[in-house]
Parts: structure tokens; sequence; C-alpha cells
């Protein structure tokens, strides 16, 4: 499965990228291109997540490799090109600041 977010919406590809669906009533970010799918469902429904994250004057842009999800899928870590790095431990439903003033961020990984 292939999944892409951009400013037009979310798509995900079950035939190798030979077509495309589109992903219906999902709220779409305009400042990010990071999408995580649960291993447990494969996306069949998404949700917004923003408990930790900050809610106002917020423009941090995350990449697309900017959102690393472990292989449990509960352990997530998110980092954005304003320097802001989040981790979660139970599928993003709850986010921790782990710090605000890092460099750029263009990509995390899980170890």
């Amino acid at each position: 499965m292939l999944w892409c977010q951009h400013h037009c919406g979310i798509w995900r590809s079950a035939d190798n990228a030979a077509s495309w669906q589109r992903i219906e009533n999902v709220p779409v970010s305009n400042f990010g291109f990071a999408v995580a799918v649960h291993p447990g469902d494969g996306g069949r429904s998404f949700e917004t997540s923003r408990a930790g994250l900050p809610a106002s004057h917020c423009y941090d842009l995350v990449y697309r490799h900017g959102l690393a999800v472990a292989d449990d899928g509960r352990t997530l870590l998110m980092g954005s090109t304003t320097g802001g790095l989040w981790a979660s431990s139970d599928a993003g439903d709850r986010w921790t600041d782990v710090s605000a003033h890092l460099p750029p961020i263009y990509a995390v990984r899980l170890g």
C-alpha cells in the first residue's frame, strides 16, 4: 500500500502506483505533508490528533520524512522545519513536546 498527502488531499494506491484513490472526508493540513497509517487498520479511517501539539500561532512545516512510526504502530516521532520535535507513545493520541528550539528538522527516524 502506498500513501501520499499534499495540498490537494490524501491518496492511496493498492497497485504499486498504477492508480490512486483519493481518501474522502479527511481534514488536510496546509502546512504539513506527513501522514501515518496505523499498521493494524491500514488507513480505513482517519482522525486528527492534536493533544499536546501547538494550538495557535504555529507555523511548523513537517516534511514527508519528518514523521516516523515505529514497528509497534504506537511510537511516533515528528520534527518540523522550525525546530519543533514531538513524541507520542500512544499512536498519536497525545504528543509530548521534546524541544522547540532545534535547527530545522527535515527527517526523523526511530532506531
